[in-house]
């Protein structure tokens, strides 16, 4: 099963540690990474959001069983 991240519509692949897609493991960042809600076994994904002026950014997280952002 694949979903998205954000407004991004490349999609991941849900239950996939080694996902490759936007700031998951194959960019070397620590998604995916187990969700943090209570009972959820799922992996949490992300995708890059935004960027202010002074470089500071934002992410979009997904987990790809609950849904939740982190």
């Amino acid at each position: 099963m694949t979903f998205t991240v954000g407004e991004y519509d490349e999609p991941h692949s849900a239950g996939d540690a080694e996902c490759g897609i936007g700031w998951c493991s194959g960019s070397g960042w620590s998604y995916p990474h187990p969700c943090e809600r209570e009972g959820c076994s799922g992996l949490v994904h992300a995708e890059f959001g935004d960027e202010d002026w002074d470089c500071n950014y934002w992410l979009y997280t997904k987990c790809d069983v609950c849904g939740e952002s982190q």
